[in-house]
């Protein structure tokens, strides 16, 4: 008899009670919301249990929760068969094999737009690793107002034009240190050339090399997104300099909703420098506050277009030597984000100002590795 018990027990692992058992990925493909949503239903309505920080549901559950019925009416468990049976029992899953419910397990890849929204306010899931290489040419131009000191000592306010071209290359990395909770880091490399003018005049031309402050940030969910409200995601990040330039830090807040096939989001950050960046070519102003509005439209799980404007705006920045005026930009980037490969993602962009004499155009392409 204890043996019948035991072969029983085998059978329910064979015949379909794993098939039934689906990953929060999983759930919200098929009540075909975003991912980040389906966590928010969950805990509003009783669905599903958390298992070590994963989220698993049945099946069964959800279509009873969505017909209306009991949040806990499930499937009737099949009848046992009898020990003859047994050996003509095969299992459900992919090629033969039942799956998994194990909660460790790797979820499936994350979509290009989960991709292209970490850097306006998803997280990583709980260890998931991303490694990513960003590559960017832009043109610019600023004006800077240099403090020329005269024969009689007074000092005459003399405003210049700079202009820059540069080829930045960046690598990064971010890790879920759990479903709420995402750490990352990054630094660059800049190659710039930079002119100054005044009245069309060349004043000064210098070409140089350097190594950008490394970065490292925290970004943590305060909110799962629900059906009336957005997702919210504060984030802390500090910079130190490599070889020169300064040190900051910085803070941001950022909001997403989804409305399938679109995720909306908006974003506020400020950043304050410190200390003199001792050359005009790698100033800075030392506080920046800055806001963006944007969407991101999936076309499917592998395509995503995107668009963001943002505002910046800095306050007057004396530096001693030379100064750099308060300012406000608009600036409007296009781009996409396309799964090529499993775990491998390619994000093209373009970048451009809107208001005021300065000119600033981009161009740039990040490839990422979701792991």
């Amino acid at each position: 008899m204890r043996t019948h018990y035991f072969l029983l027990i085998a059978l329910f692992a064979q015949t379909g009670v794993a098939d039934e058992v689906l990953s929060q990925d999983d759930a919200a493909a098929m009540l075909k919301i975003s991912s980040a949503m389906m966590r928010s239903v969950a805990e509003e309505n009783g669905l599903g249990r958390e298992i070590s920080g994963q989220w698993r549901f049945s099946r069964d559950q959800l279509y009873a929760w969505l017909a209306g019925g009991d949040r806990h009416e499930a499937k009737p468990k099949p009848e046992a068969l009898p020990p003859s049976a047994l050996g003509k029992v095969t299992g459900r899953g992919t090629d033969g094999q039942a799956p998994s419910n194990d909660p460790t397990k790797k979820p499936k890849d994350a979509t290009a737009t989960d991709i292209f929204l970490l850097d306006q306010g998803y997280t990583l899931k709980d260890s998931a690793l991303l490694f990513e290489a960003d590559g960017l040419y832009s043109t610019s131009e600023q004006t800077l107002v240099r403090n020329v000191k005269q024969l009689d000592d007074s000092v005459l306010a003399e405003a210049s034009t700079q202009k820059q071209q540069v080829y930045n290359a960046r690598l990064g990395l971010r890790y879920g240190l759990t479903d709420r909770l995402q750490v990352s880091a990054g630094m660059g490399f800049d190659s710039l050339s930079v002119s100054e003018s005044v009245n069309s005049v060349k004043l000064n031309s210098a070409s140089g090399a350097y190594f950008e402050p490394l970065t490292v940030g925290l970004h943590y969910s305060l909110l799962a997104e629900g059906l009336g409200y957005p997702g919210v995601v504060v984030g802390l990040e500090g910079m130190a300099p490599v070889d020169q330039g300064q040190w900051g830090v910085g803070s941001s807040l950022a909001l997403t909703k989804s409305i399938d096939p679109v995720v909306l989001f908006a974003t506020v950050a400020y950043r304050h420098g410190f200390g003199n960046p001792g050359q005009t070519m790698l100033a800075q102003p030392s506080d920046l506050f800055s806001g963006s509005v944007g969407l991101a439209f999936a076309l499917n799980d592998a395509v995503s277009l995107s668009g963001r404007l943002t505002g910046m705006w800095a306050p007057k920045t004396n530096y001693g030597e030379f100064e750099i005026p308060s300012y406000t930009r608009y600036n409007l980037s296009l781009g996409g984000t396309f799964l090529i490969a499993k775990g491998l993602y390619l994000e093209p962009s373009v970048s451009f100002n809107l208001n005021g004499v300065d000119r600033y155009t981009a161009f740039g392409a990040s490839v990422m590795y979701s792991y």
